[in-house]
């Protein structure tokens, strides 16, 4: 079965202090599918991903599809920026927090109910770890304990928890994205 194209980019061009950054740059992906980025250093991958979260203003300019559907993008203002989710080397979780505090702090339960509902709060995030076939990571285990790729699945989580659609992973070249990516086709 053919999977439906969810993502498209055409034409993506932009100048950045007088260099051409990206030159008629195009992209798409399916729905479900893994996509990697490579290029050499200053190719423009970060700038691309930064035009898709509407976070670039200027000389910038490019056609973005969502299910064949154009959201009619233009510099600084990007209607579907938070369908897009990027998550980085460097983990932006709390190391000092269990996994539940983590994904609870930053989903769905309020900051001030975390104390009084602990007890609900650590089911919830048992249920959404077993959800994402993650059920062996402990609840209340402290997430700076968790291997580098437990981070990122985490990280997953939670930006789809607010309604994240496409994920993209920011990750220095010596970590092996072999890794996560089996684990990462499950979602």
């Amino acid at each position: 079965m053919m999977e439906k194209e969810a993502l498209r980019v055409e034409n993506a061009c932009g100048r950045f202090l007088k260099l051409a950054v990206l030159d008629h740059f195009n992209f798409s992906a399916n729905s479900g599918e893994i996509c990697c980025l490579f290029g050499a250093h200053n190719a423009g991958k970060t700038v691309f991903m930064q035009l898709l979260a509407g976070k670039l203003a200027g000389e910038w300019s490019m056609r973005l599809l969502l299910d064949g559907v154009d959201v009619h993008w233009s510099p600084g203002n990007n209607p579907v920026a938070a369908l897009f989710a990027f998550i980085w080397d460097e983990s932006r979780l709390l190391p000092n927090f269990s996994v539940a505090e983590n994904l609870c702090i930053f989903g769905q339960v309020p900051l001030w109910k975390l104390y009084i509902r602990k007890s609900n709060y650590e089911s919830q995030t048992r249920h959404m770890l077993k959800q994402y076939d993650l059920g062996g990571i402990d609840a209340r285990r402290k997430v700076g304990q968790l291997s580098q790729a437990q981070r990122i699945l985490l990280e997953i989580i939670r930006y789809a928890m607010h309604g994240a659609r496409f994920f993209f992973w920011i990750a220095c070249p010596c970590f092996s994205i072999a890794r996560i990516s089996q684990r990462l086709r499950g979602f």
